[in-house]
């Protein structure tokens, strides 16, 4: 047993180790993100891509080329880390194939796969690199790094490719999960980099600014600072219109400060003064559009100088799709905890259950024995008697949801009355003294088929329940009825009520609230009313209480 429960713990350690690794890639690559967002300049952002990558990835080498949109030339390139013998020769390197109308230099079967979005994995770095560039020279900077594994992945914006990201390590391979981590931070860059391009270009003319201040898939404003608050807009783009459902005219009338939810304005003002000392800020937001939906974006703020006061470029990139994925990662890793411990509950139900049953019947056996030869002895006596067979009840409890949660076997059906099934449920639960009980039997309750053993454990289950919800003692009602097609019954406590946020999850196997129990009961119970065909529901009010319905089916042979 004890071996079996090493290895069980081995098994969720190494899980979790998986899970951490994962949320440890996710918050390098975020890292790598804020730090291309907060540089400014083309090259300042590729230089934090390429060391981003390298530091936060664990890469010897990594690097990034832009190409001429015109020429279909490298433009820029940047390695990290790289010797200064061979960064001026890298610059001429072309990675990219012939722009329309020029001829293409090279058939490079790997730059085709570049350019339609796929990535390049592989041992060579004069793959990548030659021509023009000479193989031999290629291959002694690779020989120089001890290079083993060459990954290379496309720079993707606007549904173009806009440059490379190559990454390069001495180890024999590259995991699918590094493989995935760096496309991600090249889906998560390029769109950075392109927009400090765009923002370059914009400040060479008026008509140009024009154009490439609309483009993209990026809400841009542009407002003055006046009195250290910002004042209204005087540029927003075609997508910041498009987003928040206003006109451009309309949007000229507002501040940033109107289109904040009320939750995200002391964010805004507790960051305000820092803006304006640094320059620039990076952090997320709600925006609210005109209709009232709430858009989270990521705003990427830089301060600078218009007409000879200060004044801010502000990029607001919607993060929806982000959010949405870090929620539902979120669920995965609860899911994937949850489903750990539903296997180890399993593996190990049916090992202990049987072998805890046997002693447990001899205490409880010797316990009334005991109990039955000392009546009329010391009350304290007795009490200690009844506290060991109450509890030896609760542990065999515990046993029978263990071994009904590994397998509940079909119910065996045969026609019997509701009302008796739940007046033996109360009568063999301990009721406290403070829990005053009141029943409500409805007469004339049609005979279903129904396990009689199964739903006088799901009655004696939701009796326990309601009285562990009243421990300072209140009002247990218990009462049946028959509706339209079925027959119910009710079990209601005036209780400190379900949250709202768990009434969804009660039903879930292991899913609990109290510091003892282990979130079996409540899932088995709805297990046994599915299985006949019934439903069960609950309705709750915080301090007031709650009721819990199981509704069953009339047969049909009645």
């Amino acid at each position: 047993m004890q071996e079996l429960n090493v290895t069980l713990e081995g098994q969720v350690v190494e899980r979790a180790a998986e899970l951490a690794q994962a949320v440890e890639r996710l918050e390098s690559v975020r890292a790598i993100g804020e730090a291309v967002a907060t540089a400014i300049t083309v090259d300042a952002r590729m230089q934090a891509m390429v060391q981003g990558v390298a530091e936060h990835l664990g890469f010897d080498v990594a690097g990034a080329g832009l190409y001429d949109s015109d020429s279909g030339q490298l433009a820029k390139m940047v390695i990290y880390p790289i010797d200064e013998r061979y960064q001026e020769a890298l610059q001429t390197v072309n990675l990219n194939p012939a722009a329309p109308g020029v001829p293409h230099r090279s058939t490079n079967p790997m730059r085709k796969q570049l350019m339609a979005g796929e990535f390049y994995l592989g041992h060579s770095l004069a793959d990548l690199l030659s021509p023009p560039m000479p193989r031999a020279a290629v291959e002694a900077v690779q020989r120089m790094y001890g290079i083993k594994t060459i990954l290379v992945v496309p720079l993707p914006s606007e549904e173009k490719v806009v440059g490379t990201l190559f990454v390069a390590t001495r180890r024999p391979e590259i995991s699918i999960k590094e493989r995935r981590a760096v496309q991600l931070v090249a889906r998560q860059t390029a769109t950075a980099i392109a927009s400090a391009r765009s923002y370059e270009a914009l400040r060479e003319s008026e008509e140009r600014y024009r154009l490439l201040f609309n483009s993209g898939d990026e809400a841009r404003f542009v407002y003055p600072i006046q009195d250290n608050k910002p004042g209204k807009f005087v540029e927003v783009n075609e997508v910041a219109c498009k987003r928040l459902g206003y006109s451009r005219e309309e949007l000229l009338n507002l501040s940033y400060l109107d289109l904040n939810s009320p939750e995200m304005l002391g964010k805004v003002a507790a960051v305000q003064q820092e803006f304006l000392t640094k320059g620039y800020m990076l952090l997320e937001m709600v925006h609210l559009a005109k209709d009232g939906r709430r858009i989270p974006v990521e705003v990427n703020a830089h301060l600078f100088d218009l007409n000879g006061q200060p004044a801010v470029f502000s990029i607001a990139r919607d993060i929806t799709e982000r959010k949405r994925a870090e929620e539902k990662l979120r669920q995965t890793q609860e899911q994937v905890i949850r489903s750990e411990r539903l296997a180890a509950i399993g593996e190990l139900a049916a090992t202990v259950a049987h072998e805890l049953r046997n002693p447990l019947s001899v205490i409880r056996t010797s316990a009334y024995y005991v109990k039955d030869k000392l009546a009329g002895t010391d009350a304290k006596v007795l009490s200690s008697l009844e506290r060991l067979e109450k509890n030896v009840i609760a542990s065999d409890k515990i046993i029978y949801n263990l071994l009904n949660f590994t397998k509940i076997p079909s119910p065996v059906l045969y026609l019997g009355n509701l009302n008796e099934v739940v007046r033996t449920a109360l009568a063999e639960v301990a009721l406290p003294e403070q829990v005053k009980v009141e029943t409500q039997f409805a007469a004339d309750l049609p005979q279903i088929m129904l396990d009689t053993q199964q739903l006088n454990q799901v009655f004696q289950n939701l009796i326990d329940n309601a009285v562990q919800a009243m421990p300072q003692g209140g009002r247990l009602a218990v009462r049946t009825w028959q509706e339209e097609g079925c027959v119910a019954a009710s079990v209601s406590d005036t209780g400190e009520g379900i949250p709202s946020k768990n009434r969804e999850q009660i039903f879930e196997r292991l899913f609990t609230t109290k510091v003892q129990g282990i979130g079996l009961g409540l899932s088995i119970c709805r297990r046994v009313v599915e299985a006949h065909n019934g439903t069960i529901e609950v309705e709750s009010q915080m301090e007031k209480g709650s009721t819990f319905t199981v509704r069953l089916p009339i047969s049909r042979a009645n």
